[in-house]
């Protein structure tokens, strides 16, 4: 009994000696560009002790001097350091690529960012610059070509209609097969917005909502291919999803950042469907002002009423053939566009 006693003294004796020899260690946890390493985990090798560094980097963890701190963030190469009160730890960034790296960050549902190598499913980020070459003022136009397994479709094929994006393929004869939209965490509706009315007013394409995101607000895209994006946001996203995420302010050690940007492009019609230019309105050889069709009687040049009847008139003009009617009807378009952006935060 005597020498139980004696061997737990020696045990708490020993113990607290252990605790006495541990002291509450400071520090702080840069990136390597001098910003603070928020969210940064830092954790005495071969113990359960941890904590994480706050919005300015700054830590404390409850070690003895000299054990060893194992410092981890998300995007940076780990570093294992001597502990000491007041240490600064300065973080190196992986390497990445802008686009397909496969030690790139991607950020995922409800905008959190994982390591690509980590995910179950296919996935491919952009960066805005990249997104941005070529200067077009659609965010998913910006897409076609970038992306490997993307079909990227103008429905209209005029400026600010409809974007069509299928990812490998439809899997729906008669459902939706476009893949879902989201811009920081917020599901974007990107169906076609059409007028109501008649028959002939539902075949004009207003756009849809993806020609409101402005590409020069866009940080970077990621997107997830394939039904293994449903993991993350349902069955709305069993077509794959496209993933945006905006510019934000963040503190940094080079104060505020003007960034403008300048573009002009050009556009003009590279080809028109061919048009018979012989018969004119009508049937069968012979006019019905109450149809569209072209196959009325041979243009002969003769002067001929046209048009509606208006206050019991109608205009007279001669029954020829306008080969040049629907060219003159495009303009050459002409855009220019320019923005200023300032970006900073402490």
């Amino acid at each position: 009994m005597k020498k139980l006693l004696l061997l737990t003294f020696g045990f708490l004796l020993l113990a607290s000696q252990t605790l006495l020899a541990q002291s509450l260690i400071k520090g702080r946890v840069l990136e390597d560009d001098g910003d603070p390493a928020d969210g940064a985990t830092i954790r005495v090798k071969g113990t359960n002790r941890g904590t994480y560094a706050d919005n300015g980097g700054n830590f404390s963890i409850v070690a003895n001097d000299g054990e060893t701190l194992l410092v981890t963030l998300l995007g940076s190469v780990s570093q294992e350091v001597a502990a000491a009160n007041g240490m600064v730890v300065k973080l190196k960034k992986k390497s990445t690529t802008s686009i397909g790296g496969d030690n790139g960050i991607v950020v995922t549902a409800q905008m959190i960012k994982k390591e690509k190598k980590s995910l179950g499913f296919g996935s491919t980020t952009i960066s805005g610059d990249k997104l941005g070459q070529g200067q077009d003022r659609n965010v998913l136009s910006g897409l076609a070509g970038k992306v490997a397994g993307v079909n990227i479709t103008n429905t209209s094929g005029s400026p600010g209609g409809s974007t069509r994006v299928v990812i490998r393929g439809g899997s729906s004869i008669t459902g939706n097969n476009q893949a879902l939209i989201v811009v920081d965490g917020v599901i974007m509706n990107n169906n076609s917005s059409q007028n109501g009315g008649d028959n002939l007013n539902n075949q004009v394409d207003a756009g849809n909502r993806a020609n409101d995101i402005n590409p020069d607000d866009i940080e970077s895209v990621t997107v997830l291919k394939g039904p293994s994006a449903s993991v993350l946001y349902g069955s709305r996203g069993a077509n794959g999803a496209i993933i945006y995420t905006t510019k934000r302010g963040k503190a940094t050690t080079k104060g505020p950042m003007v960034t403008f940007n300048a573009d002009y492009s050009m556009q003009d019609i590279l080809k028109f469907p061919e048009f018979q230019n012989g018969w004119g309105q009508g049937y069968g050889g012979a006019t019905h002002t109450e149809e569209n069709w072209s196959w009325g009687p041979a243009f002969d040049g003769k002067l001929r009423p046209w048009g509606n009847v208006v206050d019991g008139k109608q205009k007279i003009k001669p029954f020829v053939a306008l080969p040049n009617n629907v060219q003159d009807f495009f303009n050459f378009g002409k855009t220019a566009n320019h923005s200023v952006s300032i970006a900073g935060g402490t």
